[in-house]
């Protein structure tokens, strides 16, 4: 659902930090537009954008002193040094191939070479089948496959569980809310309030963001420091939010962010879609700091905290009644980043705790899970090199107790039970280098 109040504040009330850079691509020789040309800033990939059908594009906080590369198949590369804001009319240049004869052979594509998908705040918003969730906006996607309308996002077939979720630079699993004990969930955890981008990637992503079997979505959280303070409400049949960024200084800001999702009132409207749920309720609250000590030096500090429930009518052969889930989880990231000149370190961490518990009739489950994340980088961008580096330490914990039926069949009062407690570790450490050279224009 499209919240028409969020849309009006945005429109009215954000307050963007930085430049954006636009312009046509075109055809040197013919002068037509290029369509689909990629556009990206060397020191950083995110900052980059595709051309229209007009070959017309606009990049966010682009700037001047940052080198800006042009990419279109068929034609010569192009690194344009940016000196002002003006708009910039691109000329490229068709490559030119003497054709002999072509041998076809299979090559491993190399890790830096990505195709993604940007999705931006108000993209989420304007995106009738999103309901204002970023995680639900990924599912109208040409590679997405999700075969219901849950947020367990599976691209290309592939399953929900081999689709990377990454928020502020770092793994988040069971990313969503109202879980089933499948995992299953109805919405994402995520507030597209502090939403600044979404990238989705189909296939092969960044290495540092680790492997990944299938796909990967990579969100990000502003860095602005605003102006003046920003508030925003949200009222709807099923959610009552409120949301306020509030500069702390000319380097800092805070932002508080609260949502608050009652059954009664849309149950009321909409019960006969919802007649299996007896009742549902979901509070979570979010703190978000930035700190930018200098031009090349940032700290980003977010904690979420989320506490739902709910209860559904199920039913089985031998029994008819309630199952009732509760859940609460807290997990706190911390993002720092350093710029030295053509050097880049970051340093990114998480802290995650999940409780869950699932019961009908006699069975009782409890499900604990503990996840800790830590990753260093360091990049080194050059004219004709570059290089990345890194090392990523991934750390999960579950712990299962409970009491459940012994066959699937034969539930209720009476039926024999059995009862189980499990606890299982996983540590992940991962490293990475990956460089590359322009010996000259062709090598």
């Amino acid at each position: 659902m499209v919240r028409l109040t969020i849309i009006i504040f945005l429109i009215t009330s954000s307050y963007v930090q930085g430049q954006t850079l636009s312009g046509k691509v075109l055809d040197n020789n013919t002068g037509e537009p290029l369509i689909g040309a990629n556009l990206y800033a060397k020191n950083d990939w995110r900052k980059g954008a595709s051309t229209d059908v007009n070959g017309a594009f606009s990049i966010d906080g682009i700037g001047k002193g940052d080198t800006l590369i042009v990419s279109y198949i068929g034609y010569e590369d192009l690194s344009i040094a940016v000196q002002n804001m003006q708009e910039l009319t691109i000329r490229l240049k068709p490559s030119a191939v003497n054709m002999t004869e072509v041998v076809v052979t299979a090559e491993r594509l190399v890790s830096e070479e990505f195709t993604y998908k940007k999705v931006k705040k108000l993209d989420i918003y304007l995106n009738p089948s999103a309901k204002a969730d970023p995680l639900l906006a990924v599912n109208s996607l040409p590679s997405s496959t999700t075969l219901d309308e849950s947020a367990n996002i599976s691209f290309r077939g592939s399953g929900p569980g081999e689709t990377g979720i990454f928020f502020n630079n770092v793994p988040i699993y069971d990313a969503n809310r109202f879980g089933q004990l499948n995992g299953i969930g109805t919405f994402s955890i995520f507030n597209t309030s502090i939403v600044d981008e979404m990238l989705v990637f189909p296939g092969n992503p960044p290495l540092e963001y680790g492997n990944t079997t299938s796909g990967l979505i990579a969100i990000k959280t502003s860095e602005d420091i605003p102006e003046k303070t920003v508030n925003s409400v949200t009222l709807s049949m099923a959610t009552y939010g409120v949301s306020s960024t509030r500069p702390l200084n000319d380097k800092s800001s805070f932002t508080f962010f609260s949502n608050y999702q009652p059954s009664a009132i849309i149950k009321v409207f909409n019960g006969e879609a919802l007649e299996d749920i007896e009742k549902f309720n979901s509070a979570d609250l979010g703190l978000h700091y930035v700190r930018r000590f200098n031009d090349s030096t940032i700290l980003k500090v977010l904690n979420y905290s989320l506490a739902e429930g709910y209860e559904y009518k199920y039913r089985s052969a031998t029994f008819n009644g309630l199952l009732d889930q509760q859940k609460r989880r807290n997990f706190t990231i911390t993002n720092f980043r350093k710029k030295l000149g053509a050097s880049e370190l970051t340093a990114n961490s998480n802290l995650s705790f999940t409780k869950a518990q699932f019961s009908y009739a006699e069975t009782d489950l409890e499900i604990n899970n503990f996840d800790a994340f830590l990753s260093g980088n360091y990049q080194y961008t050059k004219e004709r090199f570059n290089l990345k580096t890194g090392i990523t330490l991934d750390y999960r914990e579950q712990e299962f107790a409970g009491r459940f039926y012994q066959f699937s069949y034969a539930e209720g009062e009476g039926f024999p039970l059995d009862s189980t407690t499990s606890k299982t570790d996983v540590f992940s450490p991962e490293a990475y280098i990956y460089s590359k050279y322009y010996v000259n224009d062709r090598i």
